[in-house]
């Protein structure tokens, strides 16, 4: 009885474990066959959900080594920047959603190491990415299918592909953004279908405020530090600037930290500073929505700094102001005139 009884659980937990085996089986394949964010069969012609498009890209890069000699480095604002208006190199932006500087140093080296010969680089700062926790191998949004990072080492890929085989294959999705392939496997931004001479303004007036109370994280300044000296030691032409922000998100963002930040940064790198208040952040007609300037304002950036690198024509409005450390304390003196109502606009210093 006893033997029958060992016989019939060893049967048991046999049974079991085969349930195990052709579930974790059944759920994996109908990832590979469902593929929710385009990374097994490389299928981008579905707009929902948006695919993980830092894997898409970078894998598109690394997969066409000489096809470009030129990259921009950001966030989603990025995205509106016109990589076809550059003329000095082949350009691929590389624009991805909350992507960091220290997440940038990441793929600059990675394209480095697999022998890509880079000959101009931007990358665009914003202020809500100086507020980050600076964990280089940690996405922003931790195990989210959409956000996590290309996988370079045996550790990464096993983790970022045992993400996309066990996630649920039939949870819902929020709505997204349309995912581009065919701009992301060119120039790498939907920018490049809108000719400067076609852009029109907004019409729209945007009520909505962005907020990001996160306070600053000056050990961001060390990646871009080493950024910078990436680009030196390999000969690569940098060009570093801050984006612009509506005047709602700035006169919230802690000024006067933020002017410290730009401070610091002056001492590591020149940079283009489109922030602050000017005719680009006080009109609606020149931003998309509250977080985001529109195409129109995408092509001013871009002209300002490939058509003015001397700053010898007048800005307008201190749009684009080119700051080294040699000049920083005057800009920010210009820029908090603009704001007489943040008292310690200049840390320790009256105006």
């Amino acid at each position: 009885m006893k033997q029958q009884t060992g016989s019939t659980k060893k049967e048991l937990n046999i049974f079991t474990i085969f349930l195990l085996i052709l579930s974790f089986s059944l759920i994996c394949l109908t990832n590979i066959i469902i593929d929710k964010y385009s990374i097994f069969r490389g299928d981008y012609s579905r707009k929902f959900p948006q695919p993980n498009i830092r894997y898409a890209k970078v894998k598109h890069v690394l997969n066409n080594p000489t096809k470009y000699d030129s990259f921009l480095f950001g966030s989603s604002k990025t995205g509106y920047l016109n990589a076809t208006q550059l003329k000095d190199g082949k350009y691929y932006n590389l624009y991805m959603p909350l992507l960091t500087p220290q997440e940038s140093l990441k793929y600059l080296n990675l394209f480095i190491n697999r022998g890509i010969k880079i000959k101009n680089v931007m990358l665009f700062i914003e202020s809500d990415y100086i507020k980050t926790k600076t964990n280089v191998d940690e996405p922003l949004i931790a195990n989210h299918p959409r956000y996590l990072y290309y996988p370079v080492t045996l550790k990464q890929k096993l983790v970022f592909y045992k993400t996309y085989l066990l996630q649920n294959p039939f949870q819902k999705e929020g709505k997204e953004s349309p995912f581009d392939g065919y701009s992301t496997f060119d120039s790498g931004s939907w920018a490049q279908y809108h000719p400067k001479n076609e852009l029109t303004l907004n019409t729209k007036k945007i009520t909505k405020v962005h907020y990001n109370h996160n306070p600053y994280n000056f050990e961001t300044l060390k990646f871009i530090k080493e950024f910078v000296e990436t680009c030196e030691k390999n000969n690569i032409k940098l060009t570093i600037a801050i984006f612009p922000e509506r005047v709602s998100t700035y006169k919230i963002s802690d000024v006067p930290t933020y002017n410290r930040v730009k401070v610091e940064l002056a001492k590591i790198h020149p940079y283009y500073d489109f922030s602050g208040i000017n005719k680009y952040t006080t009109d609606d007609r020149y931003s998309y929505d509250e977080k985001h300037f529109n195409l129109y304002t995408g092509a001013k950036i871009l002209e300002i700094i490939t058509e003015q690198p001397d700053q010898k024509s007048p800005l307008e409005d201190g749009f684009g102001a080119y700051v080294t450390k040699e000049n920083v304390q005057q800009h920010i003196l210009n820029l908090c005139k603009k704001t007489p109502e943040i008292k310690e606009c200049i840390p320790g210093q009256k105006l």
